[in-house]
């Protein structure tokens, strides 16, 4: 059964570096590539935090210089030393004025405060000369009706940001107005130092990253020995291109029997998880495992498959890690034979019927010779008739075309064959939600009605009795002839590949049926009599586009 050589897989590891780039490729290193990469993404992120950053503390350093100078604004016009300059044009108390917003300037580091009367005069200024002249900046306007803002303008100190306030004496009688302004050199300043600190902070942000980055690449470059990026992707497409083109099944476990790997024709076989659940498989692949021994042209079934199958361990560092199993399918060859006579009995039905056309145009041609008009007429009623109330029934009661069409040709290669097949009254199905199960629903019902066909053929009151009946997204189908039964022998197993009672080279039928069951879930139960004949019962699921008949 296996060999007494254990092979050592160790060398699957890639403990020698390759080095594809001295092939003459050009190529950038793990190392580069992941910290310029990484470093691209940083500089990214903080040039959008920068940015967003930026514009939101610009418009919070602006609003808050705007709410300093109306809070100012407001604070100096509800002063009771500047409604009393106001009112009274005392000169004593407009000095006195002048010399405490002097000192306002000084306290909340603004560029002036002007205080003007109604007629815009104005009463204080941080440059003495300008005081009794004119309020400069042609934003003042305003002010003057009553109405606080906030303003950009150029005075006799530049241009500035200000802020108007009026100014009410005790009856609530404008008086007056106060005009406090920033130097938008000092906005502009304070901006600028904002930006500064987050252009900082940016940077050693940056170059923690720059450090963070290099690290990264390093320590990635050795987790994976080495290897380069390019060499990598080399090695992947190899391997899959080599395990992909084979003509062989391949598939590898782990200890756990969990499959890690299948390729593509071992998956068309049957699907990765149940791969284990098959008992010969299953029980050689523990085999391996345990004694680490190699395997070779096993014949196993698996999914009644025959395969040739070969095991071998997977070792790393003196421990098995696994098996790789390669197999081929024994019956591939009859796979393809199985399409070939699907769709060989599709054409012979199509045939058929053809040939019972043309039958009737010949008859009706005889007919026209002899001028039998009379029972020419009777003979296309009759025809037409029949020819009607078969198509209409089957297209009324199967919705689904393509199992329709199969049916006539069935009907019609039967009629051809003096057999009498009928397809029961209450019969119904729905045109198919999927189509792709339509393959294995002919291939079903077709292997079925041509054997019993072939069990009637040449008797005298051959009848074949097909049921078709769909509810619950299950198409239940009765196939009952009035042959002679299945011999004994024959009905114990005659599910397997080459079991038939016709002959040689034959028993590939009922072998199809059972693996198109299998791949629809479906399942097939039968009774068998001398008296009776043989009667087989399917249940498949099918999900039908419509809920009821």
């Amino acid at each position: 059964m296996a060999s007494k050589t254990t092979p050592d897989y160790s060398t699957l590891h890639p403990s020698n570096k390759l080095r594809l780039h001295a092939r003459g490729r050009p190529h950038i290193s793990l190392q580069t590539a992941a910290t310029l990469l990484i470093s691209a993404i940083i500089a990214g992120v903080l040039l959008i935090a920068y940015s967003s950053s930026s514009t939101a503390l610009q418009k919070e350093v602006l609003a808050n210089l705007e709410n300093r100078a109306m809070m100012l604004a407001r604070t100096v016009a509800f002063m009771p030393a500047v409604k009393e300059a106001l009112e009274n044009e005392d000169k004593d108390s407009r000095e006195s004025l002048q010399v405490y917003t002097r000192q306002l300037l000084t306290v909340n580091d603004v560029r002036f405060i002007v205080v003007m009367d109604m007629n815009r005069i104005r009463l204080t200024h941080p440059d003495p000369v300008q005081i009794g002249g004119r309020f400069a900046g042609g934003d003042e306007a305003a002010v003057m009706t009553g109405k606080s803002y906030l303003s950009n303008g150029e005075g006799t100190l530049g241009y500035s940001l200000r802020a108007f306030v009026p100014v009410y004496n005790n009856v609530g009688s404008q008086i007056g107005a106060v005009a406090v302004g920033i130097s938008m050199n000092d906005v502009y300043a304070k901006i600028n130092q904002t930006k500064d600190v987050i252009l900082y902070s940016s940077i050693a942000s940056s170059i923690v990253g720059l450090v963070g980055a290099i690290g990264l690449a390093l320590a990635l470059k050795r987790k994976l020995h080495g290897y380069e990026p390019i060499e990598i992707s080399l090695l992947a497409h190899e391997r899959e291109a080599i395990l992909h083109s084979t003509r062989e099944g391949i598939l590898a476990v782990n200890p756990k029997l969990e499959p890690i790997y299948l390729n593509r024709q071992a998956e068309e076989l049957l699907p990765k998880e149940e791969w284990m659940r098959q008992p010969e498989l299953r029980e050689l692949v523990l085999y391996v495992l345990r004694t680490a021994l190699r395997c070779y042209d096993e014949e196993l079934e698996v999914a009644g498959i025959p395969i040739m199958a070969s095991i071998v361990p997977l070792r790393f560092q003196q421990e098995t890690t696994g098996v790789v199993i390669s197999f081929r399918d024994m019956s591939k060859w009859r796979s393809l034979n199985t399409r070939l006579a699907g769709l060989s009995a599709y054409a012979d039905a199509l045939r058929s019927k053809s040939h019972e056309f043309m039958n009737k145009l010949h008859v009706i041609l005889g007919m026209l010779h002899m001028k039998r008009y009379d029972e020419l007429r009777d003979y296309v009623a009759e025809a037409a008739r029949l020819h009607q109330s078969e198509l209409g029934f089957i297209s009324r009661q199967v919705k689904e075309p393509v199992l329709a069409g199969f049916l006539l040709g069935k009907l019609s290669l039967a009629r051809e064959q003096g057999i009498a097949m009928s397809v029961t009254p209450d019969s119904y199905v729905p045109k198919a939600a999927d189509s792709s199960i339509l393959q294995d629903l002919v291939t079903i019902l077709g292997n079925l009605l041509g054997n019993a066909m072939e069990e009637l053929a040449g008797t005298q009151d051959g009848r074949i009795e097909l049921e078709l009946d769909w509810r619950d997204g299950e198409l239940i189908a009765e196939i009952h002839d009035n042959g002679r039964g299945l011999p004994p022998p024959i009905e114990e197993s005659m599910y397997k590949k080459g079991i038939s009672g016709k002959g040689s080279d034959r028993g590939l039928g009922l072998y199809l049926v059972q693996q198109s069951l299998r791949r629809l879930r479906g399942d097939i139960t039968h009774h068998t009599s001398p008296e009776t004949g043989t009667c087989f019962i399917l249940n498949i699921p099918y999900a039908g586009e419509e809920n009821t008949p």
